[in-house]
């Protein structure tokens, strides 16, 4: 099971600045963002029996597990999908350096999991 994906990275005119009701999931104000063109993200997620733990590869660096929460993400679409002894290896490619400022990380895991899913 393998599928790619590209998203595009985006500027937010109007941030995130918490939420106005914790349970619900409801943000304090509307976000507004600008999608770049010619800027993002292409993810290839790949799902096997053959693999014996997440690998997860963005922009030619292998990431440790313990660095980013990718693999509890995984974890969760795996469980949903009911894919019990799955592990993934997901390629990424961001056309922006990551903690830019530039979304580069929405873009990313936008593109994940739709791949993943």
């Amino acid at each position: 099971m393998k599928s790619t994906v590209i998203a595009n990275t985006n500027i937010a005119l109007c941030k995130y600045w918490g939420k106005r009701n914790d349970n619900l999931i409801l943000p304090m104000n509307s976000s507004i963002s600008v999608t770049l063109t010619g800027t993002q993200t292409t993810t290839t997620v790949e799902f096997s029996k053959k693999y014996s733990r997440h690998t997860i590869i963005i922009n030619d660096k292998e990431f440790k597990l313990d660095e980013k929460n990718i693999p509890a993400h995984l974890d969760k679409i795996l469980n949903i999908a009911g894919l019990k002894g799955y592990f993934a290896k997901v390629v990424s490619i961001s056309t922006l350096p990551i903690g830019a400022g530039l979304a580069s990380s929405a873009a990313g895991f936008a593109a994940l999991t739709y791949a993943a899913t």
